[in-house]
């Protein structure tokens, strides 16, 4: 699988599984919107780590092992990473983009313009092929709204 075709963009939140996929997404085509609110925090693993029992130690080894990959994937050392998943640790998408969950911070003020042209260009939606489309870029254009 080409992996180096993939975009990754947060529109408002990540969480948990969420923000795992998108620090492990392709470098250079990770994305949040200026707004979103990023977090490693591992809700379920964290509740059940008090509880002795198989389940516990299987949870408690996934635990330790997605914190492993987080840490990789970013920035952050093990410890403090340790610390934010299992914590409610909220970055906004400037924070994230410092500690290398993301590449770039979207902060056009035409957000779904900007996301119209993400979306036609990685061909993610085939319905903005229409003449519509290409009539609303030109006239933004045109009045200098984007380039």
């Amino acid at each position: 699988m080409d992996r180096s075709r993939y975009l990754n963009i947060c529109l408002s939140f990540s969480a948990s599984l969420s923000t795992l996929l998108l620090a492990a997404g392709t470098k250079g085509k990770r994305y949040a919107f200026s707004k979103a609110l990023i977090t490693p925090t591992l809700h379920t693993t964290a509740k059940t780590e008090a509880i002795y029992s198989p389940s516990a130690e299987i949870a408690h080894s996934i635990t330790e092992k997605t914190i492993e990959v987080f840490s990789n994937l970013t920035q952050i050392d093990y410890l403090a990473m340790k610390a934010a998943c299992l914590t409610e640790h909220f970055l906004s998408a400037n924070e994230a983009q410092s500690k290398g969950f993301i590449d770039s911070v979207i902060s056009d003020k035409c957000y779904s313009i900007k996301m119209m042209q993400i979306t036609k260009r990685y061909k993610i939606l085939k319905t903005l092929e229409g003449i519509w489309y290409d009539n609303i870029i030109k006239k933004l254009k045109s009045i200098g709204i984007i380039k």
